[in-house]
């Protein structure tokens, strides 16, 4: 494992892990954990240590293999813009994107042809001329899946407004040629109130303010409401994509997978091996579970 942690002053104890899921918890196959990564798991949960998902993804479609992992008992999601409370199934705290915003953006997806996704309360919704022709699409495996199980008709305008205005979790545009995307970037960035997250044929869009950092901060404070004293400097990060950069650089300890692309690499305090070969293990084991950290 490639580390620069001990450049740091005072290494701190390790208190939550904040772990992302695809491409860093999840193997390949987008749904399971490996047997180590598990035993990893229990182990940091038995000695006190908070396990905590946090995923660009919506909390209806987290993977079992992962929240069935006793003690895992939050979840960060739609980047940072949701905390879920796993067993009670209900939402604690949330940063939705503005309404006039999320308006503004499907107005202009539409006026640009754009394939468009509104994230909200557990469901993708897409408009209807797009949701008719979604088995046509292009997307990825995963995403197709995803789809199936959570996609829906938006319905009437004035209609989806009514029951989901507030409650725009994440905006995706995960289909957009380069040139597209080149513009739909230059005109959404004039708006200071959305945070971007590039993706390799799009990006995804949430509430400034929404990161992974930001989910976690919010996490550490509903936690000291609860008399629980966690910061950031606590917390283990590690993941492997663009939208994980924020945490890794704030996290005490930021740890980016084999697979993560040269960026986030030269961001975080170490590198470990990819998601095929235990990574995300291999550092919780030796920047948690080792008395190192």
């Amino acid at each position: 494992m490639q580390q620069n942690v001990s450049e740091k002053d005072n290494p701190p104890a390790v208190r939550m892990i904040a772990l992302d899921l695809d491409g860093t918890a999840l193997l390949s196959d987008h749904a399971h954990i490996s047997r180590r990564l598990r035993r990893t798991l229990q182990r940091a949960v038995a000695r006190g240590i908070r396990v905590v998902p946090v995923t660009g993804r919506i909390y209806s479609v987290l993977p079992k293999d992962v929240t069935s992992v006793p003690g895992i008992e939050y979840a960060v999601t739609s980047y940072g813009a949701v905390i879920y409370a796993l067993k009670e199934r209900r939402t604690l705290f949330s940063a939705c994107i503005p309404r006039q915003d999320a308006e503004w953006i499907l107005r202009l997806a539409r006026r640009e042809s754009c394939y468009v996704e509104a994230w909200s309360r557990g469901r993708i919704f897409v408009p209807d001329d797009q949701f008719r022709r979604i088995e046509t699409l292009p997307f990825s495996p995963l995403h197709s899946d995803v789809l199936r199980k959570i996609g829906t008709a938006a319905g009437g305008s004035a209609d989806f407004w009514a029951k989901h205005g507030e409650t725009v979790e994440k905006i995706n545009f995960p289909l957009l040629p380069p040139a597209q995307k080149a513009t739909m970037l230059g005109k959404l960035a004039q708006c200071p109130r959305l945070f971007f997250v590039p993706m390799q044929s799009g990006f995804e869009i949430v509430r400034a303010g929404a990161t992974k950092a930001d989910g976690l901060a919010n996490f550490c404070r509903l936690l000291q409401q609860k008399g629980v004293s966690i910061g950031m400097r606590n917390i283990l990060a590690i993941g492997d994509s663009e939208g994980d950069a924020e945490m890794i650089r704030k996290a005490g300890i930021g740890v980016a997978m084999g697979n993560a692309s040269r960026t986030l690499k030269k961001l975080a305090d170490a590198v470990t091996l990819d998601n095929e070969r235990d990574g995300a293990a291999a550092a919780i084991e030796r920047y948690a579970l080792s008395g190192c950290a």
